[in-house]
């Protein structure tokens, strides 16, 4: 309750206002067009089981396509916190991963970097 409330009052002071809508629908419209300069980061954290796969394939295409037009001045990091299984790795994998995939000039690059509960208890740096 301490680390929620901690988000909680985080999120009021900074101002952020949550927007409803159909995910891939708004990772779609957030990435279209040109990006900003600097690094845009969607992250998701324990969310990605739950969309139905088509969904899930959506939300992939419309990031992947944001990083195809990214260059040296406009990047992108697609950073998540989700089961192993859900997000490619191998099919009936019970780990929790932190995974990091980016581009930088249409290159992309993955790399899982740590293992951890999924309630955040405890990390291991890979």
């Amino acid at each position: 309750m301490e680390r929620l409330n901690a988000a909680l009052e985080l999120g009021h002071a900074s101002g952020l206002k949550v927007e409803k809508a159909d995910a891939a629908e708004w990772v779609r419209g957030k990435l279209a067009g040109g990006l900003p300069l600097g690094t845009t980061v969607i992250y998701h954290s324990v969310f990605y089981q739950y969309p139905p796969k088509e969904t899930r394939i959506a939300i992939a295409e419309a990031i992947e396509e944001g990083g195809a037009r990214t260059n040296a001045e406009r990047r992108l990091a697609w950073v998540r916190f989700e089961p192993e299984a859900v997000i490619g790795g191998p099919k009936g994998s019970t780990r929790y991963v932190l995974n990091a995939v980016s581009w930088n000039a249409g290159r992309r690059s993955e790399a899982t970097l740590a293992e951890a509960d999924p309630h955040g208890r405890s990390l291991v740096w890979l």
